[in-house]
């Protein structure tokens, strides 16, 4: 349309863009040469009376369109190398396209409702529309991190467990919050144990609905507390989804490098309790090494202590 006007302007020294009746009358027959375009070389745009009596008749061949509009055809691009991408299939797996995007949301909202309410017969009964998680869901963990537990575009209902444990020595509570801020709750009374030893299960199931439960049970205590995440508590809108989801894809290459900074930092302390521990435990090298090489080695671990808080944001490279 743009083209037209200016065309117009260019010829005629007449400016149709404010003309709502003579852009109605554009539009009507912009449209059909573009479907038109979709089959033939060349189509002819004709409108009589366009404006001030004067008629249009202009050629477009479809090489002029495809040039008045490649930076919206590189545009809708990304999102289909995308869904290629997302199904694990190349370009050339494509034989035929065949949904109209006008009918597609209607037709398999028709379809999930006949299968659901089992009204469909022998039309539905082969028929199976698969619903997936649009964005990753896991738990935020030491650090800030994010852990996944169900990834994106899981097909759901579905069900995933991650184990987990404790951060600190002692520790008789942990934090679970999904990722996306949505629900928070404590499991409280683990044993007084070393870290690392208890054993926390952390569910997440989906059903059918979207709606989230999650579950965190002590292994060893069986002790367990749960949250259900409805879409009620908070509805991302299309636009939030494309949002969270280009983000996520902004900062994917940062994110493995801060989580390889958290990993390699956690390894590091965990070690170094972990040597704190068997120095001083009889059973395992407490009797066994010489005082001065006790001494030598903790004088070690309470300087690799002292970097790591001194370099909370140090490279991996950059471990003692």
């Amino acid at each position: 349309m743009d083209y037209f006007i200016k065309l117009i302007k260019k010829k005629h020294n007449m400016d149709i863009s404010k003309d709502n009746k003579a852009l109605g009358k554009l539009r009507r027959e912009a449209e059909r040469a573009k479907r038109a375009l979709s089959s033939q070389h060349q189509v002819r745009i004709e409108i009589e009376s366009l404006f001030d009596g004067n008629d249009l008749s202009k050629p477009l061949t479809r090489a002029r369109f495809e040039e008045m509009n490649m930076d919206l055809f590189k545009r809708t691009m990304g999102p289909v190398k995308k869904a290629l991408k997302d199904a694990k299939l190349k370009k050339s797996d494509i034989h035929e396209i065949g949904v109209n995007p006008d009918e597609a949301v209607a037709y398999g909202a028709v379809v999930q409702g006949a299968i659901l309410s089992g009204e469909g017969g022998d039309e539905t009964q082969d028929i199976m529309l698969l619903d997936v998680a649009p964005l990753s869901l896991g738990i935020e963990t030491v650090g800030g991190l994010m852990t996944k537990v169900i990834p994106r575009n899981t097909v759901i209902p579905t069900k995933k467990s991650r184990v987990f444990s404790t951060y600190q020595d002692q520790q008789t509570t942990v934090s679970i919050q999904d990722c996306h801020e949505h629900g928070k709750f404590d499991l409280s009374r683990i044993p007084p144990v070393p870290r690392g030893v208890p054993q926390i299960e952390v569910t997440f199931e989906v059903d059918a609905n979207g709606i989230l439960n999650v579950r965190a049970e002590d292994n060893g205590t069986k002790r367990a507390e749960k949250i259900t995440i409805t879409n009620d508590n908070h509805q991302f809108s299309v636009e939030e989804l494309k949002e969270k989801i280009r983000e996520a894809e902004e900062f994917a290459e940062e994110d493995k490098k801060v989580k390889e900074r958290i990993d390699a930092r956690n390894g590091l302390e965990t070690y170094v309790y972990n040597m704190k521990s068997t120095i001083n435990d009889n059973d395992k090298l407490a009797d066994k090494i010489e005082s001065d090489d006790k001494e030598r080695i903790e004088i070690a671990l309470k300087e690799a202590l002292e970097w790591l808080d001194d370099n909370q944001n140090a490279e991996k490279e950059g471990r003692l």
